[in-house]
């Protein structure tokens, strides 16, 4: 929320790009009001969590594990034997 941008055309028809730091606004102590007006475009950066999502989403679809599931067991009772079946 620290970068967003809004893509419009200014008064004098130009494309204007207007950086603005709405992470105030989002704790209710800023204002960044803009006059609307239309074909307004509002580009808001991804998370840190969205991009690592959209890597493991690129990783997993270059390997060949489509159908398949990873599974794991641990003994909390190390004497006694786990018997898994497929």
């Amino acid at each position: 929320m620290t970068s967003v941008l809004v893509l419009r055309r200014a008064p004098d028809n130009q494309p204007q790009v207007i950086r603005r730091d709405l992470s105030a606004d989002q704790a209710g102590s800023g204002t960044n009001d803009l006059a609307p007006v239309p074909a307004v475009i509002v580009v808001v950066p991804k998370t840190g969590i969205a991009s690592i999502g959209e890597f493991m989403d690129q990783l997993f679809g270059m390997l060949p594990l489509r159908n398949s599931s990873f599974d794991f067991v641990y003994n909390l009772t190390p004497k006694t034997e786990i018997v898994t079946t497929p």
